[in-house]
C-alpha cells in the first residue's frame, strides 16, 4: 500500500470503519511512514466524536437522527450509563459505502463543526437544514457542512438488491445533475455525503437506479424537496 491509497482512505480508517485487512494493511504502513501527521489528528477527533453529546437539549430544528445520535440514552437504572455517539452511527455506513472513503476524513472534521456551532451555544447562524419527503414515511434531512459537503441523512428506504442503487441528484435551471450514489442499511437508514454548492441548486431528489448509477434518471423520485 502507498502513501496516495493510504490518503485516499485515512478518513475511514479514524472511523474504525475499513474492513479488517485493510485496515490492517494501513496501520502497517502508518508505522513504518512519517508523511501522515493528519493520521493521529483524526483519529483522535474521530474518538472525541463518541463524548460529543451535549448536556443541553438541542433546538427543534436539530431534532434529526443525524444530531439524536449525540444524545445520551436512557437506560435502566442498574446500567452502567453510556453515550451513544455519531461515530457508532457512522462506522456501519462507511463500511457499506454510503460515506465515500475519500469524504469520511472531511466528515469527521465537519461533524464537529456541525455539532459545536448547532448545540456548543455559539452566536453563529446555524446551518440550514433541508428536508426531503417521500411515500410510506420516507424521509431525509440534508444538512450542509464545512467546504461544500452536504450529508444526506435518510430513513424509510426500501432495501434494494445488488442490482439497484439510490442515486442523490441536484436540479438547478431545470438540468438535472448526479450528486452521487447513496448506500442502505437493511432498516432503511442512509447516511450520503457529497459535494455540492446548495447556493446554486434548486432542489434535491432521490431516485431508484440500476447499480452503478445513471446518466438521468430512470424512475420516478422517492424523496425530493426544494432547497
Amino acid at each position: 500500500m502507498n502513501c496516495d491509497e493510504v490518503e485516499d482512505i485515512l478518513g475511514a480508517y479514524a472511523l474504525d470503519a475499513l474492513p479488517g485487512e485493510l485496515s490492517a494493511d494501513v496501520t502497517a504502513h502508518l508505522a513504518t511512514c512519517s508523511k501522515h501527521p493528519e493520521a493521529a489528528e483524526l483519529r483522535a477527533v474521530a474518538g472525541a466524536l463518541a463524548f460529543a453529546a451535549p448536556e443541553a437539549q438541542p433546538s427543534a430544528a436539530l431534532k434529526t437522527r443525524l444530531l439524536e445520535a449525540l444524545r445520551e440514552e436512557s437506560e435502566p437504572a442498574d446500567a452502567a450509563p453510556r453515550r451513544i455517539g455519531i461515530l457508532g452511527r457512522l462506522k456501519p455506513l462507511v463500511r457499506q459505502r454510503a460515506v465515500p472513503y475519500a469524504l469520511a476524513g472531511a466528515l469527521v472534521i465537519a461533524l464537529i463543526a456541525l455539532v459545536i456551532t448547532n448545540v456548543g451555544g455559539s452566536d453563529e447562524p446555524r446551518r440550514a437544514a433541508i428536508s426531503l419527503s417521500g411515500e410510506n414515511n420516507a424521509g431525509a434531512v440534508v444538512y450542509e457542512l464545512e467546504d461544500g459537503i452536504i450529508v444526506l441523512d435518510a430513513e424509510g428506504l426500501k432495501p434494494l438488491d445488488t442490482a439497484q442503487t439510490y442515486q442523490l441528484w441536484s436540479i438547478a435551471s431545470g438540468k438535472l445533475s448526479s450528486l452521487g450514489l447513496i448506500g442502505t442499511a437493511p432498516n432503511g437508514e442512509a447516511l450520503a455525503v457529497v459535494r455540492a454548492d446548495l447556493n446554486a441548486i434548486e432542489s434535491l431528489a432521490v431516485t431508484i437506479e440500476p447499480a452503478g448509477g445513471s446518466i438521468a434518471p430512470t424512475t420516478d423520485p422517492v424523496l425530493e424537496g426544494k432547497v
